[in-house]
Parts: C-alpha cells; sequence; structure tokens
C-alpha cells in the first residue's frame, strides 16, 4: 500500500492453491479412488513449491463427483507431500489426507 494514497502499490500472490474436480462412478472403491487422486498428485508435482507463485505452499481441493453424491478433500500441498514421502497409497493415501 501507498502510504500517502492508501491504494495499493503491487500485488503479490500468497499461496498458490489447486482445484481439481473428478468424476467418477461412485464413492465406495477407496482403493480405486485413492490411485486416481495418485495421479492427479504427479501432475501436481509437476508444480513444485518454490517455482509456483507465492512463498507459501498452497492447499490442494479434491472433488470426487459421483451420479448421486460428492466427496471433497481438502489438504495442503505439504501434507500431500508427507504422505508421499511416507509411500502411502489407495485407500491408505486417501485417508492420511482426511477422508
Amino acid at each position: 500500500m501507498d502510504a500517502k494514497t492508501g491504494k495499493a502499490r503491487y500485488f503479490a500472490a500468497k499461496e498458490t492453491d489447486f482445484h481439481v474436480t473428478l468424476n467418477v462412478d461412485g464413492l465406495g472403491d477407496l482403493e480405486v479412488l485413492g490411485t486416481l487422486a495418485e495421479e492427479v498428485l504427479a501432475v501436481l508435482d509437476g508444480f513444485p513449491p518454490k517455482e509456483t507463485p507465492g512463498p507459501m505452499p498452497g492447499y490442494v481441493g479434491l472433488r470426487f463427483v459421483a451420479p448421486d453424491s460428492e466427496r471433497r478433500l481438502w489438504f495442503t500441498v505439504l501434507e500431500w507431500t508427507e504422505a508421499r514421502d511416507q509411500g502411502l497409497s489407495g485407500a491408505a493415501l486417501l485417508e492420511a489426507l482426511g477422508w
């Protein structure tokens, strides 16, 4: 902010968040959903925190949409990194991320 005018002089990103919607047949098979989440997160790994806008790691939102229901997960990039580093996959990955 400019102290004299009270107007913004520039804008800087604080973090980058990712929102992904996944259309699925159902929400019952956590192994299948976890594998799908892993595939999405592997793509998001192509946007490493130090090279993505903002000094802070952001969040990831995964929205699983089935014909009759939906489920959302919201977690930090750091939580994803920790789960990946622990070798979690499938249902265990989803549970670690808040399913």
